[in-house]
């Protein structure tokens, strides 16, 4: 028993799926005791037991189902997700955190405002229900390649036009 549980934002996603599949199995069954997903869609244990690579039920993350919790609508923007989260069971035996939650937005202008709100949520909910906290970890980026600025007025006019191809000319090295 190694004491350890983490608990996954924005499981439903990719990175979150990831994150959650990972935490059950590598880099051996042991590292956590108990895995806890939280997605705002509704979803069940087994989306995590689906093999990306081979199209069948991955039997060593079947085996590990029993250490893993999932619970959806946990919707980071609502008023009631700081009780939402603290009445989770056993929540103040999780020590890692691995936030991967994402909020879409159109107009793309106000996504930064959205992220960063939802960020701010998951924060202060694992701040106030989490005392044995040891790892907070926030992927990011995977939004970031500027695909959905383009054509904004403050983006620089360099990017292609879409679609882009794969014959299409690199960008300028000034491009980030």
């Amino acid at each position: 028993m190694s004491n350890k549980q983490a608990l996954i934002f924005g499981a439903s996603g990719i990175a979150g799926w990831a994150f959650t599949r990972e935490c059950l199995v590598y880099p051996a069954t042991n590292i956590f005791d108990r895995v806890v997903a939280l997605s705002y869609r509704a979803l069940d244990k087994h989306f995590f037991t689906f093999d990306v690579n081979s199209n069948y039920d991955d039997s060593k993350l079947q085996a590990e189902l029993s250490r893993l919790d999932v619970y959806h609508e946990i919707d980071l923007s609502s008023n009631n997700v700081l009780e939402k989260i603290a009445n989770i069971p056993n929540i103040e035996k999780i020590t890692h955190v691995f936030y991967s939650a994402y909020g879409s937005s159109n107009p793309f202008a106000s996504l930064t405002e959205i992220n960063l709100a939802l960020l701010k949520a998951a924060l202060t909910a694992t701040t106030k229900s989490c005392p044995k906290l040891e790892f907070w970890l926030q992927i990011s980026g995977t939004k970031s390649y500027g695909f959905e600025l383009s054509g904004l007025p403050d983006f620089p006019a360099i990017t292609p036009p879409l679609p882009w191809k794969e014959a299409d000319l690199p960008l300028p090295s000034t491009f980030w």
